[in-house]
């Protein structure tokens, strides 16, 4: 199939047909000088390229209520993306609500475990300080070594 655009009719140099073809030479025109005959005549060497009605088996009618269909299909995907959308964010914001929550709870407990480790820490060094002021080394014996049982002379 040949596509044909205005532009391209235009500025396309036509041979007017209404040139006798006894004459060995052919006065080109553009098609705005062509006369009503000179376009029925290229109208009809175009009319195979134009006639797409019976080609494509599609009329106006029809081709509207596909459109019409098409156009109805659209705006229904659109409203079901907007739904999910929707869904989606709301969806989003309540796992971001609970991630904060859950990083609050994480970050009070860190602060009572690190309370809790310098308690204990602070007990452990009161011990070690404890068991190293009373455990003194064993003093040497100065007694006498007596016998039970037995008179001393």
């Amino acid at each position: 199939m040949i596509h044909l655009s205005y532009s391209a009719a235009v500025s396309t140099v036509y041979t007017s047909p209404s040139v006798s073809h006894t004459a060995p030479t052919h006065t080109p025109s553009t098609i705005s000088s062509l006369m009503d005959k000179d376009m029925d005549a290229l109208f009809n060497c175009m009319k195979p390229y134009l006639d797409t009605a019976s080609t494509s088996g599609i009329t106006i009618d029809e081709l509207d209520h596909r459109l019409q269909q098409s156009q109805e299909e659209v705006l229904s995907i659109r409203e079901n993306l907007r739904s999910s959308i929707t869904e989606l964010s709301t969806r989003l914001e309540s796992i971001t609500s609970k991630m904060e929550r859950q990083n609050s709870i994480i970050l009070g407990m860190e602060g009572q475990f690190k309370e809790a480790f310098h308690e204990f820490s602070i007990h452990i060094k009161e011990l070690y300080d404890y068991i190293q002021h009373t455990t003194t080394p064993p003093a040497a014996s100065t007694s006498k070594h007596v016998q039970w049982g037995s008179s001393v002379k």
